[in-house]
């Protein structure tokens, strides 16, 4: 099932705010930065009338610096963010738990890359 192009935009404006700096939906660029990527989406409620869906998607975020303590912390902050947040921009998104704390994936020549992944609930 296709996902809206809004849901994904406004989560990755949320990332950026969260992170002060940018946030780009796709691969890592090679020097470094921030990335998400939707991985999959799965159902999570139907109505017994079947009119109302709730489906969980599951973001992946990777962080890559030369930094090793500002590629692990930008990738808490966005998920402390996503956590705690009432109120999201499109409102179809309900909430957002994180299903892997930041955590290293490696090394990449001289930067350390992160990743994060968060469970976003969406009413479609």
């Amino acid at each position: 099932m296709a996902v809206q192009a809004d849901i994904i935009e406004a989560l990755r404006r949320f990332a950026e705010d969260a992170a002060g700096e940018a946030v780009k939906t796709g691969q890592l660029g090679q020097d470094g930065g921030i990335a998400m990527q939707p991985v999959t989406g799965y159902g999570d409620f139907t109505s017994l009338n079947r009119l109302n869906h709730r489906r969980i998607l599951t973001v992946s975020f990777l962080a890559k610096s030369k930094d090793q303590m500002h590629a692990y912390s930008v990738l808490c902050d966005i998920g402390n963010a996503l956590q705690t947040t009432t109120s999201f921009a499109v409102g179809n998104i309900l909430s957002a738990d994180i299903r892997s704390d930041s955590a290293l994936v490696g090394k990449d020549g001289d930067f350390w890359i992160y990743s994060m992944t968060a469970a976003v609930r969406i009413i479609i």
